[in-house]
């Protein structure tokens, strides 16, 4: 009984120090939020939200879903395992990572020249800000997975609040200070990630000597490999349809629709909040089979964001006004219908997680291949009917239709067993 309470008091301690870590930088940023949107017009809100639409395509290949194997890898194997684990990941997002972001600015580059993108949006030096910003934070976000899987809290709560304090302030000094606009959006995230990469190496020299095999490395990218071609097709899921809504024309309603996008974005973060919170726990149950703990946590997830979801409809209003400054308060609409992704995300990524936990690889990759085709078909229908509305729906029911795929999948895996038996 003892033990028990020990436990509990633990667990509720790592739980507050796991939301402050998360909800602190969401404050941060929500403060500031005003300030941006005065020295924003809504041309730098489309630039900047047309490059960051590219982020859930390119971070997947770039990251090469490395710290996915990482968490799925870690309560497999020993101690000494572990560190040899954390060295092979931490190497694979400098090296590979960095080639592949290559990669991904040329690929990129290219398509924008190809379509004429630069005739309303333009091309350098947004493209290569947020394109490289991306490898630079790989190790940074692995140190963070560690820290949680490891339940170390107070590592977590350090890293990110530190790092969010940075970022607002350089925000603030190119966003407000210096007017840089759309410019300065991006280029404080690059900033900030630079600067923690710098960190992170300068203190991991014991991580850099771990020799690793190369066959570990064939093995990581063998196994990642669907997962990040899955993940790419995610894209449709949130990034497409920002990028899809630029070709309608109108600028300035695309600004709008990139504020109320952030706007939601709060609400999405705070769904990410709660399942970094509930991850370590879904995945290690999912890992054991113990099917009822790993459904009753699920549920006190979903019922945590399904109400604050809740929440953001009925104040929406007055929350984009006070967030804006009362100059953007058209966002609304997109604000309320896009919040609505939290939830179908979060019912999503319980299937998804079973699934890779469960070893079905190639789940990942059937679910996002169907379900991306089926995206884009309907993306045409519902903005030739509903134009900006249309785009934002599809946000949340996309989640649903790869929920939807990949439920089914997991069925017709367990029945699968169930026949062999």
């Amino acid at each position: 009984m003892v033990e028990f309470k020990v436990k509990a008091v633990q667990y509720t301690r790592n739980f507050m120090v796991y939301m402050g870590a998360s909800l602190i930088p969401m404050l941060i940023s929500i403060i500031i939020n005003p300030l941006i949107a005065l020295n924003m017009s809504p041309e730098d809100y489309a630039v900047s939200g047309y490059y960051l639409s590219f982020n859930s395509l390119i971070s997947p290949l770039i990251g090469f879903y490395f710290i996915g194997y990482y968490t799925k890898e870690y309560f497999k194997v020993n101690e000494t395992e572990r560190d040899e684990l954390y060295a092979l990941v931490f190497k694979g997002l400098i090296y590979i990572s960095l080639i592949l972001a290559v990669v991904c600015f040329g690929g990129l580059y290219a398509y924008m020249h190809l379509f004429g993108i630069e005739k309303n949006i333009p091309v350098m030096p947004y493209l290569a800000l947020s394109v490289f910003t991306l490898p630079l934070g790989g190790i940074y976000s692995l140190k963070l997975a560690r820290g949680r899987i490891e339940r170390k809290a107070d590592v977590v709560f350090g890293y990110t609040v530190i790092s969010s304090l940075i970022g607002a302030a350089m925000t603030l000094l190119l966003v407000v200070v210096l007017k840089l606009g759309a410019l300065g959006k991006l280029m404080a995230p690059f900033a900030v990630s630079l600067l923690f990469f710098i960190f992170i190496m300068l203190i991991s020299s014991d991580t850099l000597k771990v020799k690793v095999p190369v066959k570990k490395y064939l093995v990581l990218m063998g196994f990642c490999a669907p997962l990040v071609a899955g993940a790419m097709m995610e894209y449709f899921t949130t990034g497409f349809t920002t990028t899809y809504l630029e070709s309608l024309g109108d600028t300035r309603e695309y600004g709008i629709y990139v504020v109320g996008t952030s706007i939601a974005g709060y609400i999405m973060g705070f769904a990410i909040v709660v399942n970094s919170v509930f991850h370590p726990d879904i995945i290690q149950n999912a890992a054991e089979g113990n099917t009822r703990r790993l459904m009753a946590y699920f549920l006190l997830e979903f019922g945590v964001v399904a109400a604050v979801v809740a929440i953001m409809i009925l104040i929406a209003p007055f929350v984009v006004g006070v967030l804006t400054a009362g100059r953007y308060v058209e966002a609304v609409p997109y604000a309320r219908i896009i919040s609505l992704a939290a939830i179908t995300s979060t019912v999503y990524y319980l299937f998804n997680d079973i699934s890779i936990v469960c070893n079905h690889k190639y789940h990942y990759l059937i679910t996002t291949l169907v379900g991306s085709i089926a995206i884009v078909l309907l993306m045409r229908v519902v903005t030739n009917h509903g134009g900006y509305i249309g785009g934002a729906w599809m946000r949340g029911l996309s989640y649903l239709i790869l929920a939807a795929i990949n439920c089914v999948l997991l069925a017709g895996a367990r029945g699968k067993r169930i026949l062999e038996r």
